[in-house]
């Protein structure tokens, strides 16, 4: 039988709370995307403006 993982990463949490190689790595994962995702809504909010 399968069981269902849930992770949830806290906003702010600082990277001494990860520990294993797999929380590090969604520390890191998670941290990349929040800046893709800002660098893609400020390209947007350049391009609209134009």
């Amino acid at each position: 039988m399968d069981e269902d993982i849930e992770v949830n990463i806290k906003e702010e949490l600082p990277v001494e709370y990860f520990e294993t190689d797999v929380e590090l790595f969604l520390f890191e994962f998670n941290e990349y995307m929040k800046k893709w995702v800002e660098e893609k809504y400020e390209a947007w909010i350049l391009k609209s403006n134009e």
